[in-house]
C-alpha cells in the first residue's frame, strides 16, 4: 500500500503465456490429491521469487494454490529457457496477495501475480530441462508448449526423484515444524562439508517421500 504507489486494473498477465489464462489454467486436482505444485517465471523475474522467497500466478490460479499447505513439495519453471527448479517447498499456505506489489518494476502498481505462496528451498538441484521432465507430466499438456502446474502423487514423486543436487551444496538448516505439515523436520547438517565430498539429497528426497508413506493420512489443510 502506501502513499504515490499508481494503480490499475490488471486485464491480462504480462509474461505468461495467453494460454494460461481463464478455464485451462487449472487441471482442478481434488485437494488430497494435490501432491506438488509448479510456478512460473522468467529471467527477470526469478531472482525476485528466489529473494523475496515467494512464488505467484496469476489469479485464475487461485482455484489450487488456495489449497497448498506448508511442506507440499513446490517447482519453478522459466519460461525464457524453458527449464524446471527444484527442489523448494512451501512456507506458507497459499494465499491471494501476500505481496500486493511483487514483481511490478519495483512496487509501482498492484502485482499481476497475486496466487501467491512463500518457500523455502529443501535441496539446491541442478535444473531439468523440459525434454527430460516433459514426460512425467505429459499428461498435463493441453497445448504442445502450456502445461497444467498441479501435480498428482506420482508426478511429484517421480519429479523429486529426477533432481540431482549440484556439486558442493548441502541440506539447509531444520525448518521450524507446522502444525499442519505432514512432513518431518529436517535434521540439522554436517556443519563442514570436505570439498571432495559428493553431495547427497538423500535426506531431502526421503523427507519428501514421507507425503507418499501408507503410514501418512491426507488431511485437509
Amino acid at each position: 500500500m502506501g502513499a504515490g504507489r499508481k494503480t490499475e486494473t490488471i486485464n491480462a498477465d504480462s509474461t505468461l503465456p495467453a494460454s494460461e489464462h481463464g478455464c485451462i489454467s487449472a487441471r482442478n486436482l481434488p485437494k488430497n490429491d494435490l501432491a506438488g505444485a509448479i510456478f512460473g517465471c522468467k529471467h527477470s523475474t526469478m531472482e525476485e521469487c528466489l529473494v523475496k522467497q515467494l512464488f505467484g500466478l496469476p489469479s485464475s490460479h487461485i482455484s489450487y494454490v488456495r489449497n497448498i499447505k506448508p511442506g507440499l513439495p513446490i517447482f519453478l519453471f522459466n519460461y525464457s529457457d524453458r527449464k524446471l527448479h527444484g527442489l523448494y517447498e512451501a512456507a506458507s499456505h497459499g494465499k491471494m496477495h501476500l505481496d500486493a506489489y511483487a514483481w511490478s518494476d519495483g512496487g509501482a502498481e498492484r502485482t499481476a501475480f497475486p496466487a501467491q505462496v512463500r518457500i523455502r528451498m529443501s535441496q539446491q538441484c541442478k535444473p531439468l530441462a523440459e525434454k527430460e521432465f516433459k514426460k512425467v507430466i505429459e499428461d498435463n499438456y493441453h497445448t504442445p508448449q502450456h502445461f497444467w502446474f498441479e501435480l498428482d502423487h506420482s508426478q511429484t514423486r517421480s519429479l523429486i526423484a529426477m533432481f540431482k543436487p549440484l556439486a558442493g551444496t548441502i541440506v539447509p538448516a531444520v525448518y521450524p515444524p507446522s502444525q499442519s505439515n505432514s512432513f518431518p523436520a529436517l535434521p540439522a547438517p554436517k556443519r563442514k562439508l570436505k570439498k571432495d565430498a559428493p553431495a547427497t539429497s538423500s535426506v531431502s528426497k526421503n523427507k519428501f517421500a514421507a507425503l507418499f508413506s501408507e503410514d501418512i493420512e491426507a488431511g485437509d489443510g
